[in-house]
């Protein structure tokens, strides 16, 4: 169905079925096709298709890798609302891949994704107000960032709001809510979680202490 309806020009048909090439659902798994149909997709200005062809660009899946190709068709998308494209144009900014290198630009689409609750971004946000970049270094906010992501089930910001509560960053120090945060994380499948948590049980921070456990 999703193809009858892309060969007949229509735009979410055609970005869906590029999405089952991607995943290789209902289909053999095509990067090639993929890339070709987010492409057709996103010649009609359909935002979640810019973004994954975006993606495609920045990676080379399916297409020549392009990575200044990729920031324009991520700020295509971003400026019509896209938050994940909006997240992918600042990692681009923070990291000056096929952008000049820019704090400010990576904070500015950082936030227009937190402020759709792009988990994500609320993490990257909140990274560059506990290090001071592009923004004034703020660890109550960057915290608040973490915990915003973290109550959406991000496994990242579960371990950093774990993380500000074992170092006391922008909290006071609680070493058993950083274990119950740590613990969240690690069941969420994050490494650096499962790390972490295995040297609370070796030290008995914030847990009675059990080498078993943490071995």
């Amino acid at each position: 169905l999703y193809r009858m309806a892309a060969d007949k020009g229509d735009a979410a048909a055609q970005c869906n079925l590029g999405f089952l090439y991607e995943e290789g659902r209902g289909v053999e798994q095509d990067w090639v096709q993929a890339a070709a149909w987010y492409q057709k997709a996103a010649a009609s200005e359909y935002p979640r298709a810019m973004c994954n062809f975006g993606v495609c660009c920045e990676f080379g899946y399916g297409v020549k890798k392009d990575v200044k190709s990729a920031a324009a068709w991520y700020r295509k998308a971003a400026e019509r609302g896209d938050r994940a494209a909006a997240c992918n144009l600042g990692y681009l900014y923070e990291t000056g891949t096929g952008v000049e290198q820019s704090w400010t630009e990576a904070v500015r689409w950082y936030k227009a994704a937190a402020e759709q609750g792009f988990p994500r971004a609320m993490c990257n946000l909140a990274w560059c107000y506990e290090n001071g970049k592009g923004v004034d270094k703020n660890l109550t906010r960057s915290l608040n960032g973490y915990r915003k992501a973290a109550d959406r089930g991000d496994p990242r910001g579960m371990f950093c709001v774990g993380y500000c509560y074992k170092r006391g960053q922008g909290v006071e120090q609680d070493l058993q809510t950083a274990v119950t945060w740590y613990k969240k994380s690690a069941e969420a499948g994050f490494p650096q979680a499962m790390c972490n948590l295995g040297v609370c049980y070796e030290n008995g921070e914030g847990v009675d202490e059990d080498l078993a456990e943490a071995a």
